[in-house]
C-alpha cells in the first residue's frame, strides 16, 4: 500500500517521470454527477464507479491521494458550473421563445 507521504509514481527506470496530469477521478466524478442530475436510478452505480476509479489511483502508484481528492473536487465543481450555465441558457431560450410566441399572437389577432 502506498503511504500518504510517498508515491510509487516517483521517477524510475520503468517509469521515467512522475505523473503531471489531472487524475481521471475528475472526469469520472463529473460524469457521475452529470448523470445523477438527470437519472437518480443511474446515480449510485456511477458514483460508486467514480469512487472506485479514485481509490485505484494511489494504490496503482499513478497519483498521490491529494491529487485524487483535488481531482474529484475539480470534477464536482466543473459539473456544477456546467449545470448552472446550461440551466441559465435554457431559461434564456425559453424566455426568448415565449416572447416570440407572444409577438406572433399580437401580430395576428383572431
Amino acid at each position: 500500500m502506498v503511504s500518504l507521504r510517498t508515491c510509487a509514481c516517483a521517477s524510475t527506470a520503468n517509469n521515467p517521470a512522475p505523473p503531471t496530469r489531472l487524475p481521471s477521478t475528475a472526469g469520472a466524478v463529473a460524469v457521475a454527477q452529470g448523470v445523477a442530475a438527470e437519472s437518480r436510478l443511474a446515480a449510485i452505480p456511477l458514483q460508486l464507479a467514480a469512487i472506485g476509479v479514485g481509490a485505484m489511483q494511489p494504490r496503482r502508484g499513478k497519483h498521490y491521494l491529494s491529487d485524487v481528492i483535488v481531482g474529484a473536487a475539480i470534477g464536482f465543481a466543473a459539473e456544477r458550473l456546467t449545470n448552472a450555465v446550461m440551466e441559465r441558457i435554457d431559461a434564456l431560450l425559453w424566455k426568448r421563445s415565449e416572447i416570440a410566441a407572444e409577438e406572433e399572437v399580437a401580430a395576428h389577432p383572431s
